[in-house]
């Protein structure tokens, strides 16, 4: 090994070093949005997602683990608007479920299915209403935009 391979090598791994620390610093040195500017962000997509009547994209803006003080958790949520939304259509689960019934009703094991998840989101609608004291109707129906003056 010559002298000249030696210092080549130590001279790398010291400039990798400083790439390394020089990287970490910039990154901790870089500003970071408030948590009142992260909320105002998350508050901004969650509007987008419902102008687009995009669920996925509200969906996307609650927190894994949410659970709100009725109990009703994400995934419960997810659950019942899913099946208030048909493409991008807001339906009742009356409309939604009587009408799978009427197409796959003849097969009992189809309607049992169908029956097990009308029974399922209504009792999610049931908490969803108490907790919001108002009727699932009144939180889907589209609302006409109102100014804030």
């Amino acid at each position: 090994m010559t002298m000249a391979g030696s210092f080549t090598r130590q001279t790398g791994r010291i400039l990798v070093a400083l790439a390394l620390v020089g990287a970490v610093g910039w990154w901790l040195l870089q500003p970071r949005p408030s948590d009142r500017e992260r909320l105002e962000e998350l508050v901004a997509r969650a509007q987008q997602g419902f102008e687009n009547r995009s669920v996925g994209e509200i969906m996307s803006c609650v927190a894994q683990d949410y659970r709100d003080d009725s109990g009703l958790t994400r995934a419960e949520v997810l659950y019942l608007a899913d099946k208030l939304v048909e493409g991008r259509r807001l339906v009742g689960l009356e409309e939604r479920f009587a009408a799978k019934l009427a197409r796959h009703g003849a097969d009992p094991v189809l309607a049992k299915a169908i029956q097990t998840r009308w029974h399922n989101a209504s009792i999610i609608a049931a908490r969803l209403e108490q907790a919001c004291g108002l009727p699932l109707g009144s939180i889907t129906e589209p609302q006409e935009q109102q100014s804030d003056y």
